[in-house]
C-alpha cells in the first residue's frame, strides 16, 4: 500500500527529530530543569568576574542530558568556575610546575591549563573556546565529561566496548597525538561534540559514527 503524502511527511519529521540528541530540541522546561540542577552544582567565584561569560558557560552545560547532571548532584560533585589561574586556588596549588599528562614537551604546566575534570571539575571563566590554552572544542563540556565518565559511568572510557570503538575512531577528531592516544580524552571530546550544538553533533556523527551511537545509547 502506498503511503499518503501527509503520512510520508510525518514519518520524515519523526525520523529527523529522533536523529538528533535530546539537547538539540529540548524544550524550555527541560533546559530550565537542567539549570536548576546546575544551580546546586556550579560554584561561582567571589569578587569580580565576567558574569555574562560565566552564565554562558552554565547555559552550555545545560545542554547535557539531565540524568547526568542529576547524578553529579547526587554524588556531591561541584563544578567550580574560576576567575584566575587554576594553580592559584589553594586546593590545586600542589599542581604548580607539574606537567599534565600528554603535555610533555610543550613547555606548559598546570599553571597554564584553564581547567580540569575527573573527581572534581574546575574551569577558568573566559577560556571556553578552542585555542584558549587548550585544544578542546569546549572547555566546560570536555572537563565535565571527564567527571561523568569517572563518577557517573564508572570509567566507561576504559571499558572493552569503548576501547574497541576508540581503536577505530580515536584519530578521527584531529589532535591525534592526544585524542588518538588517550581513550578518556577521546571520550571527553566526543561528549563535548555531542552536546555543544547541532553543528558539532552532526560533525561527530559523520566523523565517528560508532562513537556517536555509543553516546546516543548511553543517554537513553
Amino acid at each position: 500500500m502506498r503511503p499518503s503524502k501527509k503520512l510520508l511527511i510525518a514519518i520524515i519529521s519523526i525520523f529527523l527529530i529522533s536523529s538528533v540528541p535530546v539537547s538539540a530540541h529540548a524544550d524550555s522546561t527541560t533546559i530550565q530543569q537542567n539549570k536548576d540542577t546546575l544551580s546546586q552544582i556550579v560554584v561561582f567565584p567571589t569578587g569580580n568576574y565576567d558574569k555574562n561569560e560565566a552564565n554562558a558557560m552554565v547555559n552550555r552545560l545545560a545542554n547535557i542530558d539531565g540524568k547526568y547532571l542529576n547524578a553529579l548532584k547526587q554524588n556531591n560533585l561541584k563544578i567550580k568556575l574560576l576567575s584566575g589561574k587554576l594553580t592559584d586556588e589553594k586546593e590545586y596549588a600542589y599542581l604548580k610546575g607539574v606537567v599534565p599528562k600528554g603535555w610533555e614537551g610543550t613547555g606548559k604546566t598546570w599553571d597554564d591549563v584553564p581547567g580540569l575534570g575527573g573527581s572534581t571539575v574546575a574551569l577558568r571563566i573566559g577560556f571556553s573556546n578552542k585555542g584558549k590554552g587548550h585544544d578542546a572544542i569546549n572547555l566546560e563540556l570536555h572537563e565535565t565529561a571527564h567527571a561523568i565518565d569517572h563518577i557517573v559511568l564508572n570509567d566507561i572510557s576504559k571499558s572493552a566496548q569503548f576501547k574497541q570503538i576508540f581503536a577505530k575512531e580515536g584519530r578521527s577528531l584531529g589532535n591525534v597525538n592526544y585524542l588518538g592516544v588517550y581513550a578518556e580524552e577521546f571520550f571527553a571530546e566526543s561528549f563535548a561534540y555531542y552536546y555543544l550544538n547541532q553543528d558539532t553533533n552532526s560533525k561527530l556523527k559523520s566523523a565517528c559514527p560508532q562513537t556517536y551511537s555509543f553516546l546516543q545509547n548511553l543517554a537513553k
